[in-house]
């Protein structure tokens, strides 16, 4: 289980590697630079020792808290792969906050959400809510938008 449901994760410019932990959010006129708090604890002295790490702003994704069949925390960028239990695959999908959905209805003019949802790499018919496909079918987590944007179908 996630203690931390507002965990992010960013691509250090001088690694290129993923940082994973609380997302610092800069005061004062260097606003645009992101920076990812990690901690760890030091068995030597039963401490936690924290240390920040600058991000590139464009690859910060928010984990969603779900996880896929390998039990690995699925982030914003992330790129899932939806298969059925015979192992034949329904879709890639790809891992977004913001609006989706909108269902027309009679009483306002469409019925959707805002938060995570999956926007389907390969088809515009399927259904976007994530809950959906995780529990319905078998989801692995197959790469991201930063490290394999030819997966997305698109140069990031």
């Amino acid at each position: 289980m996630m203690t931390n449901r507002y965990m992010y994760r960013g691509k250090n410019p001088n690694t290129d590697c993923f940082v994973y932990g609380n997302l610092l959010t800069p005061t004062g006129a260097d606003r645009v630079q992101a920076m990812i708090m990690v901690s760890a604890h030091d068995a030597e002295t039963d401490a936690y020792v924290e240390t920040s790490y600058v991000v590139d702003p464009s690859t910060l994704g928010q984990c969603t808290t779900l996880a896929d069949i390998n039990d690995r925390y699925i982030y914003e960028g992330d790129i899932l792969k939806v298969s059925e239990d015979d192992g034949e695959c329904v879709g890639l999908f790809l891992v977004k906050y913001g609006e989706c959905g909108g269902i027309p209805s009679a009483h306002t003019s469409s019925i959707g959400f805002v938060g995570f949802y999956l926007e389907a790499l390969d088809s515009n018919e399927l259904r976007q809510d994530p809950l959906y496909w995780l529990g319905a079918y078998s989801c692995v987590v197959i790469g991201n938008v930063h490290d394999n944007p030819e997966l997305a179908g698109c140069a990031l």
